[in-house]
């Protein structure tokens, strides 16, 4: 499979933090809605989060049931 190089390094910088652990100056994401516009611009912070957030959901899915 071919990837482009800078691809490449745009995946790199995205799973970077996890042998390093937090970036300088990181800042927990507090609201859960997807600012779009900074998914398309490519900002790191966001991508990561909406990254988690596709995992999250496919690793733990929602069944609608609560349970007690």
């Amino acid at each position: 499979v071919f990837i482009p190089c800078n691809l490449y390094w745009k995946v790199c910088r995205m799973f970077d933090c996890v042998g390093r652990g937090k970036e300088r100056g990181y800042v927990p994401k507090r609201k859960m809605k997807i600012d779009y516009r900074a998914l398309y611009e490519g900002d790191m912070p966001e991508v990561r989060h909406m990254f988690a957030r596709v995992v999250f959901d496919t690793v733990y899915p929602s069944t609608g049931e609560v349970k007690s």
